[in-house]
């Protein structure tokens, strides 16, 4: 593992690193500015089977290393649910999604619905409580809004965050950084990434010959 306390990562010579960068795809979004933001795809991992099991089987290896371990796997809607579900299957621990539209009456809600620029997330009505350790899972973490919603929805039953996992983080999104803040104002936070990517808005070349134009930068 590299990083300090608050945020870690894989090593670089750690193997997996090496598969996950190399197998690594990114979306290409257009914005106003003519650059093309680069958004980790987690199909990078799902389209490759044994990939797919080892990133899955290390995660349930680290967290069946804690004690006391964790009680309940969130992932946020929709691409959290691509790690969440297999991670909590393999553990066997209850799956609880946290959709950013309420589908159902809940009695808590994230407390941010007033401010904009914070989506709304939700879960199930009574599917974690005070008692609770859980792992919040999401595919990346680029501006951290969505992360933030998610832990203060879980803060609002006072459940216990264990960690906060994604396979990539976007260290220009400046997400790991919000979260680092929102830590060191009260509350225990820990936050895992497989591995970060410096740039995300550096625009693509979509060569038949070269696409992983991005591996400069990780």
């Amino acid at each position: 593992m590299s990083g300090e306390r608050f945020h870690s990562t894989l090593h670089r010579k750690d193997p997996l690193f090496a598969e996950l960068t190399e197998h690594a795809r990114f979306l290409a979004l257009p914005n106003q500015s003519g650059k093309v933001p680069r958004m980790y795809d987690v199909s990078s991992i799902t389209e490759n089977p044994v990939l797919f099991k080892k990133t899955v089987l290390f995660l349930a290896n680290r967290y069946r290393q804690l004690q006391p371990p964790p009680t309940h796997i969130l992932a946020i809607e929709s691409r959290g649910f691509v790690l969440g579900a297999p991670l909590a299957m393999e553990l066997g621990i209850p799956f609880v999604l946290m959709r950013t539209q309420p589908p159902a009456p809940a009695s808590f809600e994230d407390f941010d619905q007033e401010r904009s620029l914070l989506p709304t997330i939700v879960v199930r009505n009574k599917s974690i409580n005070a008692s609770s350790r859980v792992v919040i899972v999401d595919d990346i973490i680029s501006s951290g809004c969505t992360m933030v919603s998610a832990v203060e929805c879980v803060n609002v039953v006072g459940a216990n965050i264990v960690e906060i996992v994604a396979v990539c983080d976007m260290i220009e999104g400046g997400g790991v950084e919000v979260l680092k803040k929102m830590a060191s104002s009260g509350g225990h936070l820990s936050v895992f990434t497989f591995f970060s990517l410096r740039n995300s808005l550096e625009a693509i070349s979509y060569s038949k010959k070269k696409r992983k134009t991005w591996s400069s930068n990780l």
